[in-house]
């Protein structure tokens, strides 16, 4: 009875954040469109030229007031702390609404050609709470799923369409652990990193390959494509090659 009334409990959450976020999404996209309509009316000039100059610099501005709105927003909703949390408990309100702040971002149009700009892509990381360094490099396609969940250290590359997870859903519990990736670290194209994960400093994780929860990664070690890694420290998982040979 009581998994039903935490099931209950968490739909009927799910339902009101997403009530709240399309509401957000269209206010959102009103104020960034509209505000870039009145710079072009205003301003648009009568020559061909002028028009579509002054067309391109009010698709940026767009784009930049969506992702200002977008990290403002997250500022003025408290973090979470890591830890298990039932899915009914009142701390992951505000954090079901920040992870649908992302997820606007991500789905947005706007997002591929806030990406194509390493000092945007650092902003709205930074903005939605992440620890990183300005040298961090993100390619087209990588999802972090929580960005306030992930700690990245100087000169870290991340391939293109690599995932990034800091919090994992079991049945009835959430569980919300950050990752940590150092110094000179590389992630390789469509990698998946599961919540709690640490990569050492210079450790190279190839493309396509797992590094399972709370898998450490020494620093320097190569883990190759297609592998999965689990346990501290990070060692080989010899079933999944198994199973992935069957």
């Amino acid at each position: 009875m009581n998994q039903q009334r935490t099931s209950d409990s968490f739909v009927y959450l799910m339902w009101l954040a997403e009530i709240i976020i399309g509401a957000y999404e269209i206010f959102a996209y009103g104020f960034s469109l509209g505000s870039s309509y009145l710079i072009y009316t205003r301003w648009g000039g009568t020559s061909l030229w002028s028009k579509g100059a002054l067309l391109t610099l009010c698709i940026f501005i767009s784009a930049f007031l969506f992702l200002c709105l977008i990290v403002l927003t997250n500022k003025l909703l408290p973090s979470l702390p890591p830890g298990r949390y039932q899915l009914s408990d009142p701390e992951l309100r505000c954090w079901f609404l920040s992870a649908n702040l992302t997820a606007i971002m991500y789905r947005s149009p706007f997002w591929p050609f806030l990406t194509s700009y390493s000092w945007t892509r650092y902003l709205f990381f930074r903005g939605m709470g992440a620890t990183i360094h300005k040298s961090f490099f993100a390619g087209h396609g990588t999802t972090i799923t929580d960005p306030a969940g992930i700690v990245v250290g100087p000169h870290v590359m991340i391939g293109v369409q690599a995932i990034i997870f800091a919090h994992k859903r079991e049945r009835l519990t959430l569980t919300y652990k950050p990752v940590t990736i150092e110094a000179g670290a590389l992630i390789g194209v469509r990698a998946i990193i599961f919540p709690g994960a640490r990569i050492g400093a210079d450790a190279i994780v190839g493309a396509g390959a797992m590094i399972l929860t709370d898998a450490v990664v020494p620093p320097g070690v190569v883990v190759h494509s297609g592998e999965v890694w689990a346990g501290d420290p990070a060692q080989k998982v010899q079933w999944a090659e198994r199973l992935r040979d069957r």
